[in-house]
């Protein structure tokens, strides 16, 4: 009977309770453009039965059971797996992470031939608790001494234990004016075969130096075994180049007034050293771009730490050295889809961000959270100068359809120019409505070249 139950069990059912009440009074009003599907093949099923006019305000959630396996994981007690890059703020940089199911050294031997261990660097590794979830160990160690532009080969782990297999990447160009970049901007990722579809794709663009990842990484949501799942999908790609994120809303999985608690462990990003706040907001340098991560689900007041913090670091932007800015953050403050319309933190954001936004010349802004791909449509203000606006329907909200190829060469003219005082009236423009990701958009502005790569297997299905 209940009133039997020993103390501790009773206890994991109140805090179980508690949960679930946190969760149902957190979640948003139910959207009926919303769907849930438990695979792919369901999603094709039901985007062909739809009319066409109502199939760019579906909101898609693909729940699939694909599994993935790490590719550095070698036979071996406590073997690393889940291994990926991240960039500080020094070209001359590179930070890697990796996860062991138990405690042992925190080492990456890296060097600039195959094989050899010219160099070593230690660092250290931690757990986080959810729930009745443990973590493994997750080890971040960091790369110093790098020259611009050239190939290593690294493994990681521990020297008197196990090591991983041998990767490699290429070292970040130095920073200056004319120094072109290629970036893949991906947004709402998941883990589906949409998502493989996606990693694949972007590991074909060779000349592709980083990812930038707008937010929704894995869609765990609270079950802490999908978000293993997810870095062993992404490891293939993830340990050639450095994987940038920011935080949607998927990463927040809150727990009472735990938030981000995944999403602040299992990655890296440099907070600290840009005087940001860990992998919340943050800003560096790469090539000729200085790139601000935003986050749209903490604090968006004037008076918070965000929004000050940003003001700083605007002002701290050389154009002479870095002409292109670009600012990411998860939710789009322009949206004429109706999934996730004018949501909090979009008006929020609108209402006090795009200011700075406009005084500051930003060249780019890049955002994930509605499954279309858009670009503004027509000026948001008279003279704004603010880019032509489009939207592709992607599908799959776990299949990471958001993605770009973007290109920067030599100095641009600044995409958003000095803001006017006018009324408001901008709202996306559709451009198409099909599975895939089709259709090349190019020439933002001069030097800044965006493609949308076309998934074939999809469009095919």
């Amino acid at each position: 009977r209940p009133s039997e139950a020993p103390v501790t069990m009773r206890l994991c059912l109140l805090l179980v309770a508690l949960w679930g009440a946190s969760c149902a009074l957190a979640a948003p009003a139910p959207n009926p453009n919303h769907r849930v599907f438990t695979s792919e093949a369901e999603y094709v099923a039901a985007l062909r039965a739809t009319p066409e006019s109502m199939q760019e305000h579906l909101s898609v959630h693909i729940k699939s059971t694909a599994v993935w396996q790490s590719v550095g994981s070698p036979d071996g007690a406590n073997a690393p797996e889940q291994v990926h890059l991240s960039a500080t703020t020094k070209n001359s940089e590179m930070v890697v992470s990796w996860i062991t199911p138990n405690k042992s050294a925190s080492v990456v031997q890296f060097g600039r031939r195959s094989g050899s261990n010219e160099d070593t660097a230690s660092g250290s590794s931690d757990t986080y608790r959810y729930l009745f979830y443990k973590s493994g160990h997750i080890h971040f160690a960091t790369m110093t001494g790098l020259e611009a532009n050239t190939r290593y080969y690294y493994r990681v782990g521990d020297p008197a234990g196990t090591m991983s297999a041998e990767f490699s990447f290429v070292a970040l160009p130095d920073v200056g004016p004319n120094v072109p970049f290629t970036f893949s901007v991906v947004g709402d990722l998941g883990q589906t075969n949409f998502s493989q579809q996606t990693i694949d794709h972007m590991a074909k663009e060779t000349d592709c130096g980083m990812i930038l990842h707008v937010g929704d990484l894995s869609y765990a949501d609270t079950d802490q075994e999908r978000w293993d799942n997810w870095g062993r999908l992404i490891e293939p790609l993830a340990v050639t180049k450095p994987w940038m994120v920011g935080a949607g809303n998927h990463e927040i999985e809150g727990v009472l007034d735990w938030k981000f608690i995944a999403y602040d462990h299992r990655f890296k990003m440099p907070g600290e050293q840009s005087g940001g706040n860990g992998n919340l907001w943050f800003s560096f340098e790469v090539a000729s771009s200085h790139v601000i991560v935003l986050n749209s689900y903490s604090s968006l007041a004037k008076s918070d730490d965000q929004y000050k913090w940003l003001q700083g670091d605007l002002k701290r932007v050389d154009r002479t050295k870095t002409p292109w800015l670009f600012v990411i953050y998860h939710a789009p403050i322009y949206n004429s889809n109706h999934a996730h319309h004018e949501e909090k933190e979009e008006q929020e954001m609108k209402a006090n961000f795009e200011p700075l936004f406009h005084d500051a010349r930003v060249n780019a802004v890049f955002s994930g959270h509605v499954h279309s791909v858009s670009e503004p449509d027509g000026p948001e203000r008279p003279g704004a100068g603010v880019c032509q606006h489009r939207r592709r329907r992607q599908p799959g909200g776990a299949g990471g359809r958001v993605v770009r190829q973007a290109r920067v060469v030599g100095v641009p003219r600044s995409c958003l120019r000095s803001r006017q005082a006018a009324p408001r009236q901008l709202y996306s423009r559709q451009l198409a409505v099909a599975p895939g990701l089709g259709q090349r958009v190019q020439g933002l502005r001069r030097g800044l070249a965006g493609q949308l790569l076309k998934d074939s297997d999809c469009e095919e299905n």
